[in-house]
C-alpha cells in the first residue's frame, strides 16, 4: 500500500513526524507546536489506509517528537529555576537596604555549631491559632 503526498507533505503534521523520523532536524517551534494527541488519533483512525510500515515509521517518529518536546521542558524548566534562584540572591545580597535584607536571610540559617533548627521555627501554625486572633466575629468568617 502506498501513501499519498498530501498525507506526509511537507507542511502537515504526519510530514513533519515523517521526516523526524527519517533523521531529519526541525526547529524547536515546530517540535514544540506538534500536538502529540492529534497526530496519534490520525495515526489510530486514519482518514485514508496505512501500511503497517508507515505506522511503525510514524510511532518512531512520535518517540523522537515526544522525547525532544520533554528534553525542551526540561530545559526551560531549568533556565526558569537558575533565573529564579539568581533573582532571589540579587534580592538577597544586592541593592541598597542589603543590610535589612541580608538580616532576614540569616534569619533563616543555623547558627554555627547548631545542627537541628527548634520545632517552632520550622512548622506551621494551626488553623485555630491563626484565626484566634479574629474573635467570634462573624464577619471575619
Amino acid at each position: 500500500m502506498f501513501y499519498s503526498h498530501d498525507l506526509l507533505g511537507r507542511k502537515t503534521p504526519l510530514g513533519a513526524i515523517w521526516k523526524l523520523a527519517h533523521g531529519s532536524k526541525l526547529s524547536k517551534g515546530k517540535i514544540i507546536s506538534i500536538n502529540l494527541r492529534e497526530i496519534c488519533q490520525e495515526i489510530l483512525q486514519p482518514g485514508v489506509p496505512h501500511s503497517l510500515r508507515l505506522d511503525a515509521i510514524l510511532i518512531g517518529g512520535l518517540v523522537i517528537v515526544f522525547n525532544k518536546q520533554q528534553a525542551y521542558l526540561l530545559e526551560d524548566l531549568q533556565d526558569m529555576m537558575r533565573k529564579v534562584k539568581a533573582a532571589g540572591k540579587s534580592t538577597t545580597t544586592g541593592g541598597e537596604g542589603g543590610g535589612a535584607s541580608k538580616a532576614a536571610g540569616d534569619k533563616n540559617t543555623l547558627k554555627k555549631g547548631r545542627n537541628q533548627a527548634k520545632l517552632e521555627a520550622i512548622t506551621m501554625l494551626d488553623m485555630e491559632d491563626l484565626l484566634a486572633p479574629m474573635g467570634d466575629d462573624p464577619l471575619l468568617m
